[in-house]
């Protein structure tokens, strides 16, 4: 067998171009020496819709680098652009208004070298500000272990530019191409929270001036009187633009999936779309919800009629703080106050009058739920 194995060794050394001298494969390799890594200055450029600054990296493990940044200079967004060889996306993490400092935290693979600041002078409208280096240290710790929550940031972030006179850069997402600085995320998070508040507050009060500014659509503004339940402990997942559209998901506190679709009108977001408006999370019967004014006077009690017929098998009125519930149940009308529970036959409007005929369990067969004059 190895006299075979000989053989085939110079046979195939027979057949290489005599003019090649063979070569082990070691010897083959290229032998040029490995280029250096280069090591980032600490100082590096710093991109936002309003402004250029620069930012000194402060600290660095691994991946993971801390700036330091001019406080004021970044409040317009919680997101810039970080330089170096690359663009790289970083995020203001914390904030110290009062000595107007940030830091911006960003991930990449290179390494930098570290800028040791003992103290950082800046300027905040037209007043001197120093931050020592107790300040410096105590809000890169800060940054490291507990992140500031979007709705602080937005604060502070206001704060800062409340004090300040920056514009806006002309073209500055043009040409970064960066969908994200379309918009501020964290103005995004805040207005739906925003609405969902104001939502909530319709739901006890149903006075529709609440929300009228927040709806986009009249056909939106139909469904949500059919609302029953607030929306407790809502919780912001994710919020994000995609074309012309702004979209927040979150969840309620028993976890169910909340999710919000947006139109921006000027500086006001408007709703367009929820998932709580379908008919999987809308009770089985719709109940519209009305507030009666008795100091009103009502023209045209057809057209209130013509409401009653219209959105039975259920609805809601409230009368003087007192809300009466009414739906069909057992081809009859179940008719409940919060204390009172009776059935009558049907729900009719005499002349100023929203009458219940034919009811049950109670002393008048038929009782005025309510009366429209002045």
């Amino acid at each position: 067998m190895r006299k075979l194995f000989l053989l085939m060794v110079l046979f195939l050394a027979g057949c290489a171009d005599p003019a090649e001298e063979s070569k082990w494969v070691g010897e083959a390799l290229p032998n040029e020496p490995l280029e250096e890594i280069k090591v980032q200055e600490s100082k590096v450029p710093i991109y936002t819709p309003t402004s250029n600054t620069v930012g000194y990296v402060i600290k660095q493990q691994k991946r993971d680098k801390w700036l330091l940044v001019n406080a004021e200079q970044v409040a317009s967004h919680p997101y810039s652009l970080v330089h170096h060889d690359l663009l790289n996306l970083g995020e203001t993490y914390a904030i110290d208004v009062e000595h107007n400092i940030a830091i911006i935290h960003i991930r990449n693979s290179y390494d930098y070298l570290i800028e040791d600041i003992s103290t950082y002078e800046t300027k905040l409208n037209e007043k001197d500000i120093i931050a020592e280096k107790q300040h410096i240290d105590a809000l890169l710790k800060k940054a490291i272990t507990e992140k500031m929550d979007w709705q602080e940031r937005l604060q502070k972030n206001k704060q800062l530019l409340d004090v300040s006179n920056q514009q806006p850069i002309e073209n500055f997402t043009d040409y970064y191409n960066k969908n994200i600085f379309t918009y501020n995320v964290d103005d995004l998070r805040a207005s739906a929270v925003n609405l969902i508040e104001k939502l909530n507050k319709y739901i006890d009060e149903r006075d529709e001036a609440l929300i009228t500014d927040l709806i986009r659509s009249d056909d939106i503004l139909k469904e949500i009187q059919y609302l029953t339940k607030s929306i407790n402990g809502f919780e912001i997942k994710e919020a994000r633009k995609d074309g012309f559209y702004y979209y927040v998901n979150g969840a309620d506190d028993q976890k169910n999936d909340i999710r919000l679709t947006l139109i921006k009108e000027g500086q006001r977001y408007k709703l367009i779309g929820a998932n709580f408006l379908s008919d999987e999370f809308l009770n089985e019967e719709k109940i519209p919800h009305i507030q009666f004014d008795e100091k009103a006077t009502y023209d045209s009690l057809p057209g209130l009629q013509m409401f009653v017929n219209n959105n039975l098998p259920a609805i809601k009125i409230t009368v003087d703080k007192l809300t009466w519930s009414l739906k069909h149940e057992d081809k009859k009308v179940a008719v409940s106050n919060g204390t009172a529970n009776f059935n009558c036959a049907k729900v009719t409007v005499i002349e100023n009058d929203l009458i219940l005929n034919s009811c049950e369990n109670t002393k008048n067969k038929n009782y005025i739920i309510a009366s429209f004059k002045e």
